[in-house]
């Protein structure tokens, strides 16, 4: 019987390692969730988060392409995103007219991997969502749409 409750137990104190955030991470990364799903781990540099290209825009379903130093991801009902490595300011274009966005920190390159600030997923014209830190985990929620019905 108390082989069978350690058993029990072991599984449990596993199962509950695999869905904290904060097991398993290197030592500058912390847990990034969206809508409540671990998506992905984000690289800490000078107390700001980066994700990898790829995994930045699968936050959005979006594919993005790296030329010339330039970044392009057309994002779902909102433009193509242009921004250059290195730089701040990047613009949505939506064809008719273009918006221009700002990061916090510019977009680098490490061993060969392009690195994003998390940032940039919280600006309304990029993706919109909303961000909070919590520890060694970032979420990230997309705004809710409230309705009212009024006389």
């Amino acid at each position: 019987m108390i082989n069978w409750f350690m058993v029990v137990l072991m599984l449990l104190m596993s199962g509950v390692s695999a869905v904290n955030p904060t097991v398993a991470l290197p030592e500058n990364g912390a847990a990034v969730w969206l809508e409540g799903r671990r998506v992905a781990t984000a690289l800490e540099q000078d107390g700001e988060l980066y994700l990898p290209m790829p995994e930045f825009f699968r936050l959005v379903d979006a594919e993005a392409a790296f030329a010339d130093n330039q970044i392009e991801a057309v994002l779902p009902l909102r433009g193509t995103l242009i921004m250059q490595v290195g730089q701040t300011e990047g613009r949505i274009d939506k064809g008719d007219y273009a918006a221009t966005i700002y990061a916090e920190q510019p977009p680098f390159i490490r061993d060969d991997i392009i690195y994003l600030p998390l940032s940039l997923a919280a600006d309304e014209k990029v993706m919109g969502y909303n961000l909070e830190r919590r520890g060694n985990a970032v979420w990230l929620n997309a705004p809710k749409l409230h309705f009212n019905l009024s006389s």
